[in-house]
């Protein structure tokens, strides 16, 4: 990995980015996840002096039972995409808003 210790990655949403939000709709989808991005910034603050990155991730549009068969990419691309991208990640991302292909959402 690309901290000395350990990784918090939490499951967000492009649709959580305010600056990003052209379509409106989705109100508790959409808040529930801004807020958990904003706890998520707030631990990755507290715990970047101790070498433990935190951050917020899109894992994209997939083939779930939320995102249903016509979902661009499988479980297992998202995954495997996203292990790939957390582990070539270093100190520069704590806090950060990435999708699963390590492109950056704005807050």
């Amino acid at each position: 990995m690309g901290c000395e210790k350990a990784v918090v990655v939490q499951m967000s949403t492009s649709g959580a980015s305010i600056a990003d939000n052209a379509g409106g709709k989705y109100y508790p989808y959409r808040c529930s996840k801004s807020a958990l991005n904003m706890s998520m910034k707030n631990l990755s603050i507290e715990l970047r002096p101790v070498g433990i990155l935190v951050m917020s991730m899109h894992p994209g549009w997939v083939v779930t039972d939320m995102g249903g068969p016509n979902a661009m990419i499988t479980v297992d691309e998202c995954v495997s995409t996203m292990v790939k991208t957390i582990s070539q990640l270093g100190e520069n991302y704590h806090g950060s808003f990435l999708r699963y292909n390590n492109t950056s959402i704005p807050w």
